[in-house]
């Protein structure tokens, strides 16, 4: 199974469905079923919430790789004046929350041996979480 380590809150984001590009400074010609991982430390908020690291979190498709344009930013989770050249946009689609599992993260994509991926229990389709993106964009 491919993985893909993306430190938090932006792991999370994608497992949302809410970021749909990551933002990378290298390219691959892998498309196809994408496991998220959430790398680096956990990320606690000043309302508590905590994005926990060292799991994973979410089952993408990534459907293309190509250079990253200006009006990308806002879908990546990032302001547009961070915009810079060089970089490549991994376009995302049809994220599912799975139930965690720990995963030790790398660099590039990786192999994890294959599993069975489960939904998350209680994931909601109906949560629209775009409120609390745009509000944890701003912070960063």
């Amino acid at each position: 199974m491919k993985a893909l380590s993306v430190r938090q809150p932006w792991a999370t984001f994608i497992a949302w469905g809410m970021k749909t590009i990551e933002v990378r400074s290298w390219t691959t010609n892998y498309r196809g079923p994408l496991l998220i991982c959430a790398s680096g430390r956990d990320v606690k908020t000043d309302d508590g919430f905590v994005y926990p690291a060292g799991y994973a979190l979410a089952q993408v498709q990534l459907v293309d790789v190509r250079p990253l344009l200006p009006k990308d930013m806002k879908t990546a989770g990032l302001k547009r004046a961070d915009f810079e050249d060089n970089l490549f946009a991994w376009v995302m689609e049809n994220a599912w929350e799975i139930e965690p599992f720990t995963v030790s993260g790398r660099l590039g994509i990786y192999n994890i041996p294959d599993r069975q991926l489960l939904p998350l229990p209680g994931a909601s389709e109906d949560y629209d979480h775009t409120a609390y993106f745009d509000e944890m964009r701003a912070k960063h």
